[in-house]
């Protein structure tokens, strides 16, 4: 969702997940690759980085709030473009997060070939 109040443009998606603290919210906020393309296609669109993303956590209520800079951005382009050179050269290794895999969360664990290689 884009909204705009006083001129400001923020991105906004909303996540089930269970956040208790603003810190965890913010941090995860910042590092969300999903907001970075959204506002990498914003920014695309009409010519500016939004002034903020923020992810609202419907089980806690809390709002992770974080300000994406041109950097943010072109590490976001890094990404795209590795993944979309791993797909052509059909290279699909696994790279979890340290979360999914060590506290059990992951939904992929029993088909996921990074579990049976004893790395998680």
């Amino acid at each position: 969702r884009i909204d705009i109040h006083n001129g400001e443009v923020s991105i906004i998606d909303f996540k089930s997940s269970n956040v208790r603290e603003k810190k965890s919210a913010d941090k995860r906020t910042k590092k969300s690759l999903q907001l970075a393309l959204y506002a990498l296609a914003y920014q695309k669109i009409f010519g500016k980085i939004p002034e903020r993303v923020e992810l609202h956590f419907l089980e806690s209520g809390l709002r992770g709030v974080a300000t994406l800079t041109e950097e943010n951005l072109c590490q976001t382009v890094e990404k795209i473009k590795e993944a979309s050179a791993g797909i052509r050269a059909r290279s699909y290794q696994a790279k979890p997060g340290y979360q999914a895999c060590r506290l059990l969360t992951c939904a992929y664990q029993q088909v996921c070939p990074y579990v049976f290689l004893g790395k998680r």
